[in-house]
């Protein structure tokens, strides 16, 4: 379950940075929330990296 958790939020993470790539800012900063979500819900420790680059 652990594999497919990580696997499901670096290709949100990897999707966020597509969106940005293409100047998406708004679904870039939606996927990266969808993977924050994933990893509060695991008690996951990049939740605060990933807190922290959404709040900038």
């Amino acid at each position: 379950m652990h594999r497919r958790v990580g696997d499901r939020t670096e290709t949100l993470l990897r999707l966020g940075d597509t969106f940005d790539a293409t100047l998406d800012t708004v679904h870039a900063r939606g996927v990266r929330r969808e993977a924050l979500s994933i990893f509060d819900d695991l008690g996951h420790p990049d939740a605060e990296q990933m807190r922290a680059r959404l709040g900038s």
